[in-house]
């Protein structure tokens, strides 16, 4: 209001100063002598202020400049205090990125689910595909970039790195449009689905890949902590949801597929054989194994490229980055400790949750991990259990073998483990209803 005041005083006094400028009086008078007439020119200019300097115009003309001045400063510090009102703090913005893991963790799971169900042979007739996934479960998938990216105040090069992944979330989104549009159709080619399948399940490590660089100008923490964080994430996440599953009590027509992918731990034909059944049942292209690729491509550059004597840590909450073999490990025990030390009941649950699910070698150590007896149970439910545990005991056995797992080989078990449950909540649409 001050500002305004001076504004309109500096314009009054500008008006003023064009109405009564300095001035002179003309009188119409007649010569004495011969009666002609004459004018007499009378200059009222008599003083220093007004003699040839219009002061003042000039403290007008100068207090209409300082207005409009602090005018505009006034706005645009309202412009930034709103600005500033309306951003998103960055600890929310850092809090969203942190928890990415377990988002893009669950859809590569519900992705895995999808493509199970849709390639599995019961999904066969005459070698015609009967059923497809429906739209609502495809395009749950999709994850928008504003829900993820949020407007916070930041310099020049987060805002350009965090522009550029917005644009990978609206690709990706359009990439699941373009699937669940290539699902329905009956007669696609196999090529174009195996592609839309690709895309899909390569886009969510690869995008986790990328949101590292976003945390990574929003903090101080090394890469190495930010990678092994995430990892961290996605371990824990699979367990919680085993913890939250009644995963006794389940009839699930897929089980057999734990046993059907993995290996014995002790096979001596190599994890080739492994890989190609994954392939050939969940991820055409072996998109998984690309993406993480990335993420454990971009590990090793960074240590490689460390001074050694630098270097001081390679392991964080049981994440350990092997960097003589350049392959990244997770330290069972250590893992199971740093869910305990996050504190609280919750957090005490889960860690003894792990430990008994990671040293089960019969149906009496699952029983236990569900606090279930076997002699609560009549005959019926120990006959269902028991099959569970046989069709997936390859799983088992990979989680009780040895001190370490080689993060690769624990990513392909968990997928698999958590897909399979998955399928039950995925829904499939029969081609001929869209007759």
């Amino acid at each position: 209001m001050n500002i305004m005041r001076i504004f309109i005083l500096g314009s009054f006094l500008m008006v003023c100063d064009i109405v009564f400028a300095d001035y002179n009086i003309a009188v119409l008078g007649k010569d004495t002598i011969n009666g002609a007439p004459v004018i007499l020119i009378d200059d009222v200019s008599t003083n220093f202020l007004d003699d040839g300097f219009n002061f003042l115009g000039v403290i007008g003309f100068f207090l209409g400049l300082a207005s409009l001045y602090f005018a505009k400063v006034t706005f645009e510090a309202q412009k930034q205090t709103e600005l500033h009102t309306s951003n998103a703090p960055k600890s929310a913005q850092m809090g969203k990125l942190k928890d990415l893991p377990r988002h893009f963790y669950r859809n590569l799971v519900c992705s895995c689910a999808m493509t199970l169900k849709y390639y599995d042979d019961s999904n066969k007739r005459w070698g015609v595909r009967m059923n497809y996934p429906s739209e609502s479960n495809v395009l749950k998938l999709k994850t928008l970039p504003d829900e993820i990216i949020y407007d916070i105040d930041e310099e020049e090069k987060s805002y350009t790195i965090r522009h550029e992944f917005k644009l990978l979330l609206r690709n990706y989104n359009t990439e699941v449009d373009i699937a669940a549009e290539h699902f329905s159709r009956k007669n696609i080619s196999e090529d174009a689905i195996n592609q839309d399948i690709d895309n899909i399940i390569f886009k969510q490590l690869f995008l986790l890949y990328r949101s590292y660089d976003i945390l990574l100008t929003l903090s101080n923490v090394a890469y190495p902590q930010i990678v092994a964080d995430s990892l961290h994430t996605m371990i824990k996440e699979h367990f919680n949801k085993l913890h939250d599953n009644t995963l006794l009590d389940m009839k699930n027509d897929f089980f057999h597929y734990v046993n059907n992918i993995l290996l014995d731990v002790n096979d001596t034909k190599g994890k080739e054989n492994e890989k190609e059944k994954f392939k050939k049942h969940i991820d055409p292209k072996g998109s998984l194994y690309r993406s993480y690729g990335m993420i454990l491509k971009s590990i090793n550059e960074y240590y490689k490229n460390q001074d050694t004597k630098r270097i001081n840590k390679t392991e964080f909450n049981g994440i350990c980055f092997n960097i003589k073999e350049g392959k990244i490990e997770v330290d069972k025990k250590k893992f199971i400790n740093s869910l305990h030390n996050e504190g609280g009941n919750k957090s005490d649950v889960l860690s003894k949750f792990v430990n008994d699910f990671c040293n089960i070698s019969e149906l009496d150590g699952l029983l236990k991990a569900y606090q279930k007896e076997r002699g609560n149970l009549n005959e019926e439910e120990i006959k269902n259990n028991q099959a569970i545990f046989d069709k997936t005991s390859a799983y088992f056995k990979y989680l009780g073998e040895g001190s370490k797992w080689d993060f690769k080989d624990l990513l392909l078990h968990i997928v698999v483990f958590d897909c399979v449950l998955e399928t039950k909540k995925i829904g499939m649409v029969n081609f001929s209803s869209l007759l």
